[in-house]
């Protein structure tokens, strides 16, 4: 199923296909199942309650820990977000996320749309929650009910009430968006600026004798050596390209060894860190993962970014918008293309010094994220709930949140008083027609 998985993520096709539907359930299946699992370990959920925590942290995929956390009685807990808001969390906690320029966490968007992707944008941050909902957060509050607590509030409920939200993307290189005072950011946490590590002497010898060098990797998820033949022959073009580059790419197996020129260099495994960190390094080819482009964006190094799934795509779009590096899409990757994207940042300081005035901003900011994490953890432990940080829209209706009955009424009013308008019209029309008939008929007896 990985193997498959990976197959793919290399496909060009929208999030709203009937594979990613299908993918996506499955994904919730996963959950649901696993959830029904835990709730029946007596022997865990026994442990769990006591140990007596003071905070609970739980990952921000999945609402069955909440139920968990509810059950054993722990005063406060806080939503760990490991990357952009998703879209389930905004909705349940009060985020404002309008779909004109908040893209969905899965859709290849950014927040300046066309009209047709707005439209995709809402149908797609729409179909996300609602998925949510029916497939993982509904059925996942009956499984507990069953197993735990027949008179646990809905999950939906419990999530609303969390304290904090600390979310792991840095808003100085995310799309700007509407927040509320309960969502601390502690993006850039461990990315702290170092000094490069010693490299082992594979890869010390090649940065030695290069004079300039590329980074390129799809991550850990995917394994690369499944992208297409045609993905597979354009990257080495590219690397004929630039003989004067020297290209250092993840790639596990051996079947590209025989066709890659001297300057390219392939490895099972990179110390990608250090090798971003080195001043030889001109750009980062990258699938998007926001772990990869938190590292390029932290050693200043601008990206050429070819999102593969999940939220890859918007974090390639914030790449894009903010002039850090130049975003292909699945179906442009071609020789051309990446010879192109990559003269454009070599030729342009534009990307080179933006991404370095954000490494800047960022080594600057007035707290730093292990300061933000701490102090609010210990916050949270001392005072517990913070119910004075929920707004009150998670407790409205759709019609009443964006105002429907309000619109509704005024519209009313508006069209009732174009109505009387136009019959006092229609009347005073036909008044004047009448008296002017009258008045052609009376001229027309005295001659």
């Amino acid at each position: 199923m990985e193997k498959m998985h990976s197959k793919e993520a290399f496909e060009d096709s929208s999030f709203l296909t009937g594979r990613s539907v299908s993918s996506n359930q499955q994904f919730f299946t996963t959950f649901v199942t696993a959830c029904d699992v835990i709730s029946q370990d007596k022997a865990f959920i026994t442990r769990l309650k006591k140990a007596e925590f003071d905070v609970a942290f739980t990952h921000y995929y999945d609402l069955c820990p909440i139920g968990l956390i509810y059950h054993a009685k722990i005063p406060s807990w806080i939503w760990l977000n490991g990357a952009q808001m998703l879209d389930i969390i905004a909705n349940l906690i009060g985020v404002p996320s309008p779909p004109s320029y908040v893209p969905g966490l899965f859709g290849d968007v950014s927040d300046k749309m066309t009209f047709s992707e707005r439209v995709a944008n809402f149908i797609g941050k729409t179909t996300t929650v609602a998925m949510s909902k029916r497939y993982s957060i509904d059925p996942e509050t009956e499984i507990l009910r069953r197993n735990l607590d027949a008179n646990m509030p809905h999950l939906s409920e419990l999530a609303t009430e969390c304290a904090l939200v600390m979310i792991t993307s840095d808003e100085l290189y995310s799309l700007a968006r509407p927040t509320l005072h309960k969502i601390v950011s502690i993006g850039g946490l461990g990315m702290k600026s170092r000094s490069v590590k010693p490299l082992n002497k594979e890869f010390k010898q090649i940065v030695d004798r290069a004079k300039r060098i590329v980074v390129v990797s799809f991550g850990s998820v995917i394994s690369a050596d499944l992208m297409p033949e045609s993905w597979k022959n354009a990257l080495i073009e590219v690397f004929k390209h630039f003989p004067e580059i020297d290209f250092i790419m993840r790639y596990s197996a051996e079947d590209l060894n025989d066709k890659i020129p001297k300057n390219a260099h392939l490895s099972k495994w990179i110390p990608q860190v250090d090798l971003l960190q080195n001043n030889k390094t001109l750009l980062f080819i990258s699938h998007g993962g926001y772990n990869s482009v938190q590292e390029a964006i932290h050693s200043a190094v601008p990206i050429v970014t070819i999102p593969l799934f999940g939220d890859q795509f918007v974090n390639a779009r914030s790449v894009e918008r903010l002039r850090l590096g130049v975003r292909l899409s699945k179906s442009d990757v071609r020789s051309e293309t990446l010879v192109k994207a990559i003269d454009q940042i070599l030729s342009n300081d534009e990307y080179t010094n933006n991404v370095k005035r954000t490494q800047a901003m960022i080594l600057a900011k007035p707290t730093k994220p292990e300061e933000q994490l701490v102090k609010w953890t210990e916050f949270v432990a001392e005072f517990k709930t913070l119910p004075n940080l929920i707004p009150f829209g998670t407790r409205l209706s759709f019609i009443q949140y964006h105002c429907l009955d309000v619109i509704a009424l005024l519209s009313g009013v508006v069209f009732a008083f174009l109505f009387i308008v136009l019959c006092t019209m229609r009347v005073l029309y036909r008044k004047l027609c009448t008296s002017s008939a009258k008045t052609v008929k009376s001229h027309k007896k005295h001659n």
